[in-house]
C-alpha cells in the first residue's frame, strides 16, 4: 500500500510539473498541432468499423457469459490468449475520442469532462440496475439444483445470500459477484480518462506515462484498494484499472494523433502473424496438457499458458494478453480493405446497431446469460443450442433498436448513424482510418471533407450515440 501511494504521489508530481509548463486554456478550444487536426478530421463522426467490431465483441461476450454455451468454442477467446473483452476495451479507447474529442477540442476539457462523468453516472445507474435483474434470477435459480449449479458457473453465488449490511459494498463495487465487475472497470477507466484528457494534446508523453503504469503495475503488483465497508478489509478491485487504461489510452491515442498510426511495414506484418500464431499454439498446448499429452513444459510454456489458465492474468492484464490483442489490431487495420464492404451488407447492420447502443445490449446479454445457462442444462440438445443463440441474439438487437428509438425521439431527430447523411460520415471517417493516408494529401476532395467535417462536427456537439 506504501508503494501504491508513493507511486501516485510521483505520477502527481510528474503531471503537475508537465501542466505547469504546458499550460492549457480550458476556455478556447485546442486549434493548433496535429492532435487536433487528427482529431476534427477523423474523430468527428461515427466510425461504422468500429460499431461493427464492438456488436461483434458484445454478441462474444455474451456467448462466453453463457454456461453450457457449444458457441464458446468457436469465439474470440478459442483462438489466442486473449478474449472479447479486451478486444472491447481496445475499442472503447477508439470511441471515447469519437465521442468526447470534438467537444474537447471545440468547447475545451471542462465540457468534455462534464460529458465523460455524466456518462459513468449513467454506467453507474446501469450496473445498479443490473443487479437488482440478477437478483431477481438468483431467487428464481435457487431453488433447483440445476440453477444452483448455474449460480457458481456464472460467479452469482454471493447473490443468494445477499442481505442489507452488503448494500455498501455494493455502492462501491466491492461486492464480489460474477458479472458485475465490468461496469466497475469501465467507470473507473473513465474517470482516469477525463482527468488525463488535457494530456491529449501531448499524446507520446500520455503514452509513455501509460505504458510505464501498465508496467509499473505488473512488476510491483500495484493495485487500487476498495473501500473498507462495515470494518471489513478492504478488497481490491476485480479487474486492475491501473492496467487496463493501457488498452483505453492507445486506441485513444490512435485516433487523436494519426502521426502515431504505424505505417505499414512487413516487418509490423511478420510480427503480428508469429504472435497470433503462438498465442494459438498456447491454446493448444494447454489442450494438451489437461489431457496428458504432454508433461513437465518448461518455464516460459508455463508462463505463457498462466495468461490463460491464471485468473489473476486476466485480472492484471497479462503482458502476453496485450500483446495477443495488438496483433490482431493490426491485422484488422491491415486487412481492412478486403472486409471492407461487409459493413454496408444488411446482414452486418445488426452487428453495427449493438455496437452504437452498446451499453443496453451489454446488459441484456448479461441478463440473459444465467437464464441461459439454466436453459441449456435444462434442455440439453443441438435445437435447444440454437434456439437459445437465436433468440438471444433477437433480443439483444430488439434492445438495441429500442434504445435507438427512444434516444431519437428523445433528441427529435434520427439516429444520425443510421441514415443517409450518417453513413456518409462514416464512410468518411472509415476511409481515413482503414487505408492510413492522410486526407490532405488529396487537394480535390479536402473541401468536401472539411464540409463533411463540419457537418458531423455539429452534429457530434449536440449527440451523444456514440457512447461506451
Amino acid at each position: 500500500m506504501r508503494e501504491f501511494v508513493r507511486t501516485l504521489w510521483i505520477t502527481f508530481r510528474i503531471l503537475s510539473i508537465f501542466l505547469i509548463f504546458h499550460r492549457f486554456d480550458d476556455k478556447k478550444p485546442y486549434r493548433h498541432g496535429s492532435t487536433s487536426k487528427g482529431i476534427m478530421a477523423v474523430a468527428t463522426a461515427r466510425n461504422a468499423y468500429i460499431d461493427f467490431f464492438r456488436g461483434l465483441a458484445l454478441w462474444w461476450i455474451f456467448i462466453d457469459h453463457t454456461p453450457g454455451n457449444w458457441l464458446s468454442k468457436a469465439t474470440f477467446s478459442r483462438f489466442g490468449v486473449c478474449d472479447a473483452f479486451e478486444l472491447f476495451v481496445l475499442l472503447a479507447g477508439f470511441s471515447a475520442s469519437y465521442a468526447y474529442g470534438p467537444v474537447l477540442f471545440q468547447r475545451g476539457w471542462r465540457a468534455a469532462a462534464g460529458k465523460i462523468l455524466r456518462r459513468c453516472g449513467t454506467i453507474y445507474l446501469a450496473n445498479l440496475a443490473l443487479f437488482a435483474f440478477l437478483c431477481v434470477e438468483a431467487a428464481f435459480l435457487v431453488r433447483s439444483p440445476v440453477g444452483q449449479s448455474v449460480l457458481g458457473l456464472t460467479g452469482l453465488d454471493p447473490l443468494k445470500t445477499f442481505s442489507a449490511s452488503e448494500i455498501g459494498t455494493l455502492l462501491t463495487f466491492n461486492y464480489p459477484a460474477g458479472l458485475l465487475n465490468i461496469l466497475p472497470l469501465y467507470i473507473l477507466l473513465f474517470l482516469g480518462f477525463a482527468a488525463v484528457l488535457p494530456l491529449l494534446r501531448f499524446p507520446r508523453t500520455l503514452l509513455a506515462l501509460s505504458i510505464g503504469l501498465y508496467a509499473t503495475t505488473y512488476l510491483l503488483g500495484l493495485h487500487i484498494p476498495g473501500m473498507p465497508i462495515g470494518g471489513e478489509t478492504a478488497k481490491p478491485f476485480y479487474f486492475n484499472p491501473l492496467a487496463w487504461q493501457i488498452l483505453l489510452v492507445t486506441g485513444a491515442i490512435l485516433v487523436t494523433e494519426p502521426a502515431m498510426r504505424p505505417k505499414p511495414d512487413p516487418v509490423l506484418d511478420t510480427a503480428a502473424v508469429a504472435v497470433l500464431l503462438v498465442a494459438f499454439g498456447v491454446q493448444i498446448s494447454i489442450y494438451l496438457s489437461r489431457h496428458g499429452y504432454i508433461g513437465g513444459t518448461s518455464p516460459v510454456l508455463i508462463w505463457m499458458q498462466g495468461a490463460v489458465t491464471i485468473e489473476s492474468a486476466k485480472i492484471g492484464l497479462h503482458p502476453l494478453r496485450l500483446v495477443n490483442i495488438f496483433a490482431w489490431a493490426w491485422l484488422a487495420y491491415r486487412l481492412a480493405p478486403l472486409y471492407g464492404s461487409w459493413v454496408g451488407r444488411p446482414w452486418a447492420r445488426p452487428l453495427i446497431l449493438c455496437g452504437r447502443q452498446s451499453l443496453p445490449v451489454f446488459c441484456a446479454g448479461t441478463v440473459l446469460a444465467p437464464l441461459g445457462g439454466f436453459w441449456l442444462a435444462t434442455l440439453p440438445g443441438p435445437a435447444s443450442q440454437a434456439a437459445y443463440n437465436l433468440i438471444g441474439a433477437a433480443i439483444m438487437v430488439s434492445v438495441a433498436a429500442l434504445a435507438a428509438a427512444r434516444r431519437s425521439r428523445r433528441r427529435g431527430h434520427p439516429d444520425q448513424g443510421c441514415g443517409p447523411q450518417g453513413a456518409a460520415c462514416s464512410s468518411f471517417t472509415s476511409c481515413d482510418i482503414t487505408s492510413g493516408r492522410n486526407l490532405e494529401a488529396n487537394p480535390s476532395t479536402k473541401s468536401t471533407f472539411a464540409n463533411t467535417a463540419a457537418q458531423c462536427a455539429r452534429r457530434s456537439a449536440s449527440s451523444s450515440n456514440f457512447h461506451i
